[in-house]
Parts: structure tokens; sequence; C-alpha cells
């Protein structure tokens, strides 16, 4: 059932009808509403389809046809708008110059100016090419017009999830994941559009290096997305390398403060004590900390990047590698766990069991709802997942597929989800050709696809239609 209404002046009238959506599981379907209070969502009047139908503000109510729209690049920096449900995009009447000139929606051309929406925009405008004014909202009357650019709150908009039947994706229990790992990113428009696109499927994400959080925390805060950041800084294996980062890490903190979940330092072979003292890491941990707390006021969790739990004896009674007391002074405690590197295998349970074996013995007997070292320091899983193809020579009896990929995303991530354990999965995208050896398993851990727009990767199930509800966050 889907409410169709239009504005008399300010009265409603509410006209009830059945209809049903059109969507693409590779387009997110957004919305657009205005900083405005209150906040105004971009809306076709009375869900018209003949072109020339009025766009107008209204509030906004998830999963309402008239305030779905599709995100379709056009050039480098320029988009159109289309709604799924008539096939239509936004436009500028007549291709106006003037302000005032009423948005409208018409048949999609991306080679009309008057469609062409410059996108990503920092300012976090929607300013049309052919005139060069921004989309903004009355907000006496509630018309979509175009403006000359003047920065005040009805020209600036906040894209957000489009659900439909309710719900939303914008708080808790309504993701299928927490935290994805992103990385292969060259600047903060293609952060933008990849962030629009993953924040409807996850709460945070994690970085490996402080200049690809740069560009993620200026996206992030360009388009308002309800997202975090965790951010590494990746030390050489003598534990050199960090005073650039460092310091670009302090000046992140002083301006995208509130966008960060947390801080890891260091490298895996560095953590295992293998390359330099534990007491070393130690020290690289407590001067970030120190820095960030000094220079930017800022007071969030700073640890160790990923304690490796293959690296973790077994030994009966699952002794540690790591000693205790140099776990102990770690807080959070960040995991790494691959079930598929240590040879189990999904179809039988075994790497689900491998992961519960981590949280609750290997990090401490009490370790429950992400609580480890017998409730000292929580726990985080800042990596694991499954590759949907490629060879593996040490994995055992474990086996790359996307069923089997499918079926531990949805065991881990419910595991997770009812433990109260925050988890990152390996990874938002496959990585680029070249960055690993053809054929190996570490080109296919992605789950969504970057290639041919941004979706699901072909085969992999689209969690937030079969995850159940509990398994969400």
């Amino acid at each position: 059932m889907l409410k169709l209404k239009t504005i008399f002046g300010s009265a409603c009238l509410f006209v009830t009808v059945h209809a049903a959506a059109v969507a693409s599981r590779d387009q997110p379907i957004l919305t657009f509403s205005s900083k405005t209070s209150p906040s105004w969502c971009l809306d076709i009047q009375n869900l018209g389809t003949a072109n020339g139908t009025p766009l107008q503000g209204y509030p906004c109510n998830a999963g309402d046809l008239a305030e779905g729209w599709w995100i379709q690049m056009v050039q480098s920096n320029n988009m159109v708008l289309r709604n799924p449900s008539t096939n239509k995009c936004v436009a500028i009447q007549d291709a106006s110059q003037d302000d005032g000139a009423q948005a409208i929606i018409t048949d999609c051309d991306g080679s009309q100016p008057n469609q062409l929406i410059n996108w990503p925009n920092p300012a976090g405008d929607l300013s049309f090419v052919h005139s060069n004014k921004c989309l903004d909202v009355d907000v006496n009357t509630r018309k979509m017009q175009q403006w000359t650019c003047q920065g005040t709150p009805n020209q600036k908009w906040q894209v957000g999830g489009w659900t439909a039947g309710g719900g939303g994706n914008g708080g808790g229990g309504t993701k299928p994941f927490f935290g994805l790992a992103y990385s292969d990113v060259s600047s903060v428009q293609q952060a933008q559009s990849e962030l629009t696109f993953l924040s409807q499927y996850t709460h945070a994400i994690r970085t490996y290096d402080v200049q690809t959080a740069q560009f993620a925390l200026q996206a992030i805060s360009n388009a308002n997305l309800p997202m975090k950041v965790l951010i590494n800084i990746w030390s050489d294996e003598d534990a050199g390398g960090v005073s650039g980062q460092q310091d670009l890490l302090v000046n992140l903190a002083r301006q995208f403060g509130g966008l960060i979940y947390g801080v890891s330092v260091g490298n895996e072979p560095s953590n295992a004590g293998t390359a330099v003292a534990h007491s070393t890491i130690l020290g690289l941990v407590q001067s970030t900390r120190s820095m960030l707390q000094s220079q930017a006021n800022w007071n969030g969790p700073v640890s160790v990047i990923d304690i490796v739990s293959g690296w973790l004896s077994f030994n009966g009674d699952y002794t540690q590698s790591y000693p205790t007391d140099f776990l102990q002074q770690l807080n959070p405690v960040y995991v790494d766990t691959y079930p598929m590197y240590a040879g189990f295998d999904v179809d039988s349970g075994a790497a689900i069991n491998y992961i519960d074996t981590v949280v609750t013995k290997q990090f401490g007997s009490e370790c429950n709802g992400g609580s480890c070292m017998n409730g000292k320091s929580p726990l985080v899983i800042t990596e694991t997942g499954h590759p949907s193809a490629g060879s593996c020579s040490v994995c055992g009896n474990a086996v790359a597929g996307i069923e089997q990929m499918n079926k531990y995303l949805q065991q881990v991530t419910c595991y997770a989800a009812q433990k109260g354990i925050d988890l990152f999965v390996f990874e938002a995208f496959d990585k680029p050709a070249g960055q690993a050896p053809a054929g190996s398993i570490e080109n296919h851990f992605g789950v969504f696809k970057r290639d041919g727009g941004l979706g699901w990767k072909e085969g992999v199930n689209d969690l937030s239609q079969t995850q159940p509800a509990s398994c969400k966050r």
C-alpha cells in the first residue's frame, strides 16, 4: 500500500493505492533530505509519472516510492538522480537559469545539462550544471526549486538509506555488517561515491593507512554519512615509519574526531614479537595515544593492530603464543582470525567453531559479550572473511567458493551480533588485478563489486534481505 500525497497550501491530501517498487540489487536506493529543521525529503508530488511533475519537500517516510533515488554517474563528477518507481530523472523545468525555477521529473537524458548535478560536492550542495545554481527547498511552501547557492540549510542535502516497508538503514539492528575493510582508494571523490553505497550496509569501515582514512573521513563528512572509521598506522617490521602518519592522524582527529571509531598501530609480524620486542610496539601505541590526547583532545581507543589468532599455539589447553602481560596491556584487543587459513571448512561448521574457540578460550576463559582477558579489555574482530574463488596450498580442508563465502558471512556476522562483538569483514571490494599472484585467494575476499556499477558481487547473497533481524547491527 502506498500513500500518495500533494500539498495544497498547508493542507495535505492522502490517497491510498496499491503499488510495487522497482529496484535493482546493484543500485542502492537513497533518499536526499534537507538540513533544515524540520528536514524535508526530495519527493515527487503525488508520485506523478508525467514529464513535468513537480518535486516537493515532504516529511521523510522510509520506503516511500516518491522519495527513493538512484545515483547514476554520467561523467567523473556529474550524476543524474533517477526515481526507480517512475524511471524519471530530476531536472529544472525548461532548463531555466532563473532563481525559483521549478525542479521536476522528466525522461532521463544524461546529455541534458539541466539534469546533470555536480557530485560529489564537498559543500553538501546539489548544484545543476546548466545554471550553476543549487537545489533549494522553500521552507514555507516546500517547493523544490533552483536558487543561487548561498550555503543555507535549505540548500544542504544529506544522503540516507531507503528501505521498503519502513525501518530504514540508519540505526542499530538494520545493517548486515558492523564493519568492512576498505582500501585501494585514490581520492575523496571515489571514497564519497563508494562510501555512500556502503553506508547502506555497514556502520563502519577499516582503513590500513592514514591517507585512505583521510579520503574516507572527508567523504563521510561531505555527505554526512552514518559511518565511522577504524584507522591503522601501518609500521615497518622494525616498528619504524610512523611519525609522519602520527602527525597526519592528529590533524584528522582535530577535524573529524567524532567520526573515528578507533586507532590501531603496528603490523602483524611486529605484533607477534618476531621482529621487534613487544615493548617497542606498546611504546608506539602509547606515543600515538598521548599525541592524540594532548594535541587533538581525542580520547578514543588506541591499540595494537591485529593479534593474529592463527599464531596462537594449539596445545590442547589453547596456550597463547602472545605473552599474557602483553595482551593485558591492550585496550581494546584487536583480533585477526581466518578459519580458512587454519584449515577449518565452512560446510561442516568447523569454521565458526574455530571463531568461537578464539573468542572464548584463546583470549581468556570469560571472553563473552566482547570482553577479553577475563574482562579486562573489549574484543574487536578487526579482520575475518572467506574467499569466493582462488587456490590455497596451506588451507587444508577449507575450500574457496561463492557458496562457502555466503555461508561464512551469514555464520560469522550472526555470531558476532549475538555475542555483541564488533566485527570487520575483510573486505568491501576485491583487490585490483596484480596486487596478489594470479589465482590466489587473496584477490577474492571482496563482498561487493566496483566494476560495472557498485553492487553485491555476482553470486554473493544480499545479506540485507536474507539475514535474520537478530543477526543485524
